[in-house]
C-alpha cells in the first residue's frame, strides 16, 4: 500500500513511508505513521516500487498479480567469510554490509504453491498480507504486534490497495474459498494498518484482486470496481471513514460509449466515444461532485494505449500512455498534450519498453529487451521528450523504485551469475543516470520475492526450505540494514 497521491507533499503514509520524510527513504513516505506497500504474486520475477513518501519505500511486483512457484525465484548471495590464512579483510566490506536485523515467521507452505503475498510498511510497523491473514510487525525489531480480524463470511486475503493514505487506511479485499491462484474477492475492509482494526466493510461482488484497478484508496475515497477484471461499469466510490456510497463519475453529455478505464495515481481515466468524437477524460479520485478535471480530445489509436503509473512525484504527475512500449502519449495535470515519446527500434530489441515502466518527477524510466538477453534502462524528460540517459543492463537489475530521500531510483544488481547470486543494493541518479552502490545483501539460502524499504532498512519477503523434502516452506518477512 502507497500512500495516497494527493498526500505526498503532506504525510506520506504507505507501506513504503517510514521516516521523517525525507532522508534515504524510497518511492514510499513514512512521516508520521505513512506506510509503504510491497505487492507480490507468483511468476513475478522484476520488482517495481511505487513511490509516495520521503524516506520510506516499498517495492511492487509489476507481476504480482499471478502466481509464482519457488523454482522461479532468484536467490540472494552475499560475500562468505571463513577461516584459514586470508588476507585482512577489506576495510569496505563493513561499509556497505546490510545486515540483516530480523526475521519473523509468516507461515508454512507447501512446496510448489501459489506465493500470493503483499507487504507494507509504516513508520513503525511492517504489514505481511498472505492468505494466512494480516499481520502487523514492529519494524526495529520484528516483534509481531496485532493480526487482523476478518469481517463475517471472509476468510482468505486475496487484494491490497497499493497504497495507505497519511492517515494509515488502506483495504484488504477478501474471499470465502481456496481458489487458484486467488480466491474471488467478494468482502472489502477498509483496515487501519497502526493498529490492524477494521473500520468498516461491504459485501462485493465478484471482484477480481489481480487487477491492480480493483481498489485504490486516497484521502477521501476508497475505490472499487466492483465486478470482473475491473470493469468501468461497476466503478464504486466510498467514503474512507465510514465506509458510505459516494456520488458516480458524471460521464460526458450525449451519447457516449465509455471504451478504456484506468485508476492510478489518486485520479481516474475514461476514454469515450461520443458519435465519432474520441475523448480523454480525467477525474480527480476525490472529486465531491464527480465532475471531470479535464477533457481532451484524442485520435482513436488511443484505445491501443495503456495508462502508466506515477511514483513519487510532488502534486499531480502527468499522465503517460504506453503504445505498445514504444510510444508514450503524455499530458500534464491540467490536460495539455507534452511531446510524444518514440523509443527508438534497435537491431535486438524483442518487445520493446516493458517492465518497469517508472514516472516519477517528470522522467520516463523504461527497460528494454535485447535478444540476446542484455536489458537496457532508458529515462527521458517528460516535459521535452529528449533522452536523459541510457544503461546497459548487464548486471540484471531489478528496479524497486523511486528513493525519494536521494531522488534516485533503488535497484538491486546482480553481480554473479550462476545460481548463487550476490546482490548489492544501487542507486541511480533519476536525471542523470549514475550509479552509486549503497549496500550488499547477505549470504541467504532464502528466496526472495519482493521489497520495501524505510530510511534504516530493507524489508523482504522470504521463503525457506524447513526439511531436506522441500515439501514444506517457511514464509517469513526480513529485514536488513541500510549502510546509508
Amino acid at each position: 500500500m502507497k500512500q495516497s497521491k494527493s498526500n505526498r507533499h503532506a504525510v506520506q503514509y504507505r507501506v513504503r513511508d517510514v521516516a521523517p520524510c525525507s532522508e534515504g527513504g524510497i518511492v514510499r513516505r513514512n512521516c508520521a505513521g505513512r506506510t509503504t506497500v510491497l505487492s507480490l504474486g507468483a511468476g513475478a520475477s522484476a520488482g517495481r516500487a511505487a513511490t509516495t513518501g520521503d524516506t520510506m519505500g516499498r517495492s511492487w511486483w509489476r507481476g504480482a498479480r499471478s502466481s509464482a512457484v519457488v523454482g522461479t525465484a532468484l536467490l540472494l548471495v552475499g560475500a562468505c567469510t571463513g577461516g584459514g590464512d586470508r588476507p585482512d579483510p577489506d576495510p569496505s566490506a563493513a561499509r556497505y554490509s546490510m545486515d540483516e536485523v530480523w526475521r519473523a515467521d509468516i507461515e508454512r507452505r507447501p512446496a510448489g504453491g501459489a506465493w500470493n503475498v503483499d507487504v507494507l510498511s509504516t513508520a513503525d510497523t511492517v504489514v505481511g498480507v498472505t492468505r494466512a491473514g494480516v499481520h502487523g510487525y514492529r519494524a526495529k525489531s520484528g516483534a509481531r504486534l496485532w493480526k487482523v480480524k476478518p469481517p463475517r463470511g471472509a476468510t482468505v486475503p486475496c487484494g491490497v490497495t497499493g497504497e495507505v493514505n497519511s492517515a494509515g487506511i488502506g483495504v484488504v479485499l477478501y474471499g470465502k474459498g481456496a481458489e487458484y491462484p486467488r480466491p474471488a474477492c467478494t468482502t472489502m475492509a477498509a483496515i487501519d494498518t497502526r493498529d490492524g482494526s477494521v473500520l468498516w466493510s461491504r459485501s462485493l461482488d465478484r471482484v477480481d484482486g489481480l487487477h491492480s484497478e480493483a481498489v485504490s484508496v486516497s484521502e477521501r475515497v476508497v475505490a472499487v470496481s466492483n465486478g470482473h477484471g475491473g470493469a468501468a461499469s461497476s466503478f464504486q466510490r466510498h467514503d474512507v471513514i465510514t465506509g458510505e456510497r459516494l456520488g458516480a463519475l458524471k460521464e460526458p453529455s450525449g451519447k457516449c460509449a465509455l471504451m478504456r478505464h484506468f485508476v492510478g495515481d489518486g485520479r481516474v481515466v475514461r476514454f469515450h466515444n461520443c458519435g465519432g468524437d474520441h475523448r480523454v477524460n480525467a477525474y480527480d479520485i476525490d472529486s465531491a461532485d464527480g465532475a471531470a478535471e479535464w477533457s481532451r480530445p484524442v485520435n482513436h489509436d488511443i484505445w491501443n494505449y495503456d495508462l502508466v503509473g506515477a511514483e513519487g512525484a510532488d502534486g499531480k504527475s502527468p499522465l503517460v500512455f504506453s503504445g505498445r512500449g514504444r510510444v508514450f502519449r503524455t499530458y500534464d495535470a491540467t490536460g495539455r498534450r507534452l511531446p510524444d515519446i518514440t523509443v527508438s527500434e534497435k537491431a535486438g530489441d524483442e518487445v520493446g519498453a516493458r517492465d518497469p515502466l517508472i514516472v516519477s518527477d517528470a522522467v520516463l524510466v523504461t527497460r528494454h529487451s535485447r535478444k540476446k538477453g542484455t536489458d537496457t534502462l532508458v529515462a527521458h524528460d517528460l516535459s521535452t521528450g529528449k533522452q536523459l540517459w541510457e544503461i546497459k543492463d548487464k548486471r540484471g537489475y531489478d528496479v524497486l523504485g523511486v528513493d525519494r530521500g536521494s531522488g534516485s531510483l533503488l535497484a538491486l544488481a546482480n553481480d554473479s551469475p550462476g545460481i548463487k547470486i550476490e546482490r548489492t543494493l544501487r542507486r541511480i541518479g533519476l536525471r542523470t543516470g549514475k550509479v552509486t552502490k549503497e549496500g550488499e545483501l547477505p549470504y541467504d539460502k532464502a528466496v526472495q520475492w519482493s521489497y520495501t524499504w524505510d530510511r534504516e532498512r530493507l524489508y523482504g519477503i522470504t521463503f525457506r526450505r524447513k526439511d531436506s523434502s522441500a515439501e514444506k516452506w517457511q514464509l517469513a518477512i526480513a529485514a536488513y540494514r541500510r549502510p546509508v
